[in-house]
């Protein structure tokens, strides 16, 4: 069935997002996209993907044009911010950023989130989506959103090899959100490329078990 959509967005969601933890490329879902749009030219979803491997390669013709069909289809919409997001962080676009900020600083913890990763995952702008997922942690936002943004600022730490600074960004998640503090200190005491102390990693399990008390 050649021409049934849905086995093409799996596809091409498996090789985008699951290929390269193997070594592969990203390129390579962008015949599973490109299928998408040749049976569908209205699928956002399948053009924000092309725009994601043409902000990695830097294909900047191609990418702004996917950005305006993108705005064309769903003017206003959170795939247009991802879009934007990455126009102008592939092109160290400063007034264009300050655009995607003053943005993201109006739309939902979940929009956040995705325009963090956008940048930190794919662009590998760590400095750029530290920026982002600060909006977060603005104290109109709600606890667990604040815990959240310091949680991803752990993960981006991490991404810069500093586990200690990743720790003091997770206690400042705690102090938020207990249980969102919790979660990832122990994603982080268990972390395959750390050597963590066994002390480390018992007083983690023993906040955990502590946390999940028996139902009534």
């Amino acid at each position: 069935y050649p021409d049934e959509m849905n086995p093409w967005s799996t596809l091409g969601e498996m090789l985008i997002h699951h290929g390269p933890q193997r070594g592969r490329s990203f390129a390579e879902s962008r015949g599973a996209w490109e299928r998408l749009v040749a049976l569908d030219p209205r699928h956002v979803s399948a053009l924000v993907h092309l725009g994601v491997i043409a902000a990695i390669r830097k294909e900047f013709d191609e990418l702004n044009d996917l950005c305006a069909r993108v705005e064309a289809l769903s003017p206003g919409s959170d795939s247009s911010l991802w879009m934007r997001a990455l126009q102008v962080y592939a092109a160290g676009d400063v007034a264009g950023k300050a655009d995607v900020i003053a943005r993201v600083r109006r739309s939902s913890d979940l929009t956040i989130t995705w325009v963090t990763r956008f940048v930190g995952e794919y662009l590998g702008d760590f400095d750029g989506a530290e920026a982002i997922a600060a909006a977060l942690t603005d104290p109109v936002r709600s606890a667990p959103a604040r815990a959240l943004g310091h949680a991803y600022m752990a993960h981006l730490e991490m991404s810069r090899g500093r586990p200690e600074a990743a720790m003091r960004a997770l206690q400042v998640a705690g102090r938020n959100d207990a249980a969102t503090g919790l979660h990832y200190r122990g994603l982080l005491a268990a972390h395959p490329l750390l050597v963590t102390s066994r002390e480390t990693i018992e007083a983690a399990l023993q906040d955990l078990r502590s946390w999940i008390t028996p139902a009534d």
